[in-house]
């Protein structure tokens, strides 16, 4: 795709403007992304998809917690005789991906996919929610208000509850004077 003296400036202008290599390769380089990710997905020997041409179930976006799975750049796309087809922008993540496969006790097929990818997908099949962030700033607003119904208490318990049930967390700790 590119040279090595070429390859080398690239890398240098990533560290310099402390952004991806990858970043630099498609916007600066104009390296075709797709063609990038399969050199990629080859380098790790795993399989590439292009999630823009994926429709996945919800139910098995489930398998990963939203956010597990926007940490750790992965998401569940496709089940099959296989296993559980798996698209992760990190496949060194081998800490991950061996937990993952353990709790859900299945084959895993892991694919490359470049972070933009994982990020749209998820942004596009997860409903919009209010996050935890905007819940405790509006409880900051609210604190001047007189009327009960404008702070949002219920609302911010409920965020929190709902997301330790989907992190299968086995308890909740809250700190008040934070």
């Amino acid at each position: 795709i590119l040279s090595k003296k070429e390859l080398d400036e690239a890398k240098n202008t990533a560290t310099k403007k402390a952004i991806s290599l990858y970043d630099v390769l498609v916007q600066n380089y104009s390296v075709d992304k797709k063609e990038l990710n399969k050199k990629i997905a080859a380098f790790y020997k795993v399989n590439y998809v292009d999630l823009s041409t994926v429709t996945p179930d919800t139910e098995l976006l489930k398998m990963i917690p939203e956010v597990v799975a926007k940490k750790n750049l992965a998401v569940v796309f496709a089940h099959d005789k296989n296993g559980i087809h798996l698209a992760t922008a990190d496949p060194e993540n081998k800490k991950f991906i061996a937990n993952f496969s353990k709790r859900i006790g299945s084959d895993v097929v892991l694919y490359f996919a470049d972070e933009e990818s994982i990020t749209n997908l998820l942004a596009n099949t997860v409903p919009e929610d209010k996050d935890l962030t905007t819940l405790l700033a509006s409880l900051h607003t609210a604190k001047n208000t007189e009327k009960a119904e404008d702070v949002p208490i219920i609302e911010i318990v409920n965020k929190i509850l709902g997301m330790s049930f989907k992190n299968k967390s086995s308890d909740v700790h809250i700190e008040p004077h934070e």
